[in-house]
């Protein structure tokens, strides 16, 4: 398993997707986290900031500048 740290290990998985569709997995693993949170720790607030962040991340992967990254 590579490390999250490797910057060679993010960057090949751009490469094989985009940065919009790298950006987007992570929104949607930041809204999953909040959904167990919420569902397992019954922990509202932790949960809220799993989602803001996921809806940051999905800001930023629809914005106009990484939208124009082939």
């Amino acid at each position: 398993m590579r490390d999250i740290n490797d910057p060679e290990a993010l960057e090949a998985m751009v490469d094989r997707n985009n940065l919009g569709d790298v950006l987007q997995g992570l929104a949607e693993i930041c809204y999953g986290k909040g959904a167990h949170i919420r569902e397992t720790w019954q922990d509202p607030t932790l949960a809220g900031l799993w989602n803001k962040a996921g809806r940051a991340i999905e800001r930023l992967a629809d914005s106009k500048t990484i939208r124009q990254i082939p």
